[in-house]
């Protein structure tokens, strides 16, 4: 039973094969199912291209989704905690220098509420069998249970305030970069 085709783009003159210029997934009735946007290779210098974000209509999940990943020789049910920032997020948050790392989703394991990964889009998929109340409610504990202790990410003009209240003596803080 074919479940999912994956077609990987890669660079033959490029000593790192595992790096693909471009990743796509297919349905068995051949129908493109998603790929990845921004290149694990760019042309202009040694790393990937700059992921700038997806837009809003092409996520095809959000938090509290159920979806099965499928990679390689296994399928895992997980519930999604976030999914991929968006060109707007991405616009109005402090994060700098994306790259297709950050084209993917965060889900959280049926097996353990701790156990988070980051598939990229194309291997993720809407679970194909029925799931049972009791593992819904499991899975939705996980995300509730990780949503409580989960960072705050800030806007630049949050960030703007929180350096304020540390260094009170400059009132013309203006953060236009932060670089990690």
């Amino acid at each position: 039973m074919i479940l999912v085709v994956w077609i990987n783009e890669h660079v033959i003159d490029k000593t790192e094969y595992w790096f693909a210029k471009n990743r796509r997934s297919y349905l068995p009735d051949g129908s493109l199912w998603d790929e990845t946007i921004a290149s694990e290779i760019s042309d202009k210098n040694d790393g990937s291209e700059e992921f700038i974000g997806r837009a809003a209509d092409k996520i095809r999940f959000k938090a509290g989704d159920l979806v099965e990943v499928i990679n390689g020789d296994w399928v895992s049910l997980n519930i999604v905690y976030r999914s991929p920032p968006t060109i707007e997020e991405i616009k109005n948050s402090i994060r700098v220098g994306c790259d297709h790392t950050d084209d993917c989703f965060t889900t959280i394991s049926s097996e353990d509420a701790n156990a988070y990964d980051h598939p990229e889009v194309v291997y993720l998929f809407p679970p194909r069998f029925p799931v049972s109340d009791e593992l819904r409610k499991k899975l939705e504990g996980h995300l509730q249970g990780n949503r409580e202790n989960k960072p705050k990410v800030m806007t630049i003009d949050e960030a703007e305030e929180y350096v304020k209240k540390f260094f009170r003596d400059r009132e013309n803080v203006k953060i236009s970069r932060i670089t990690l």
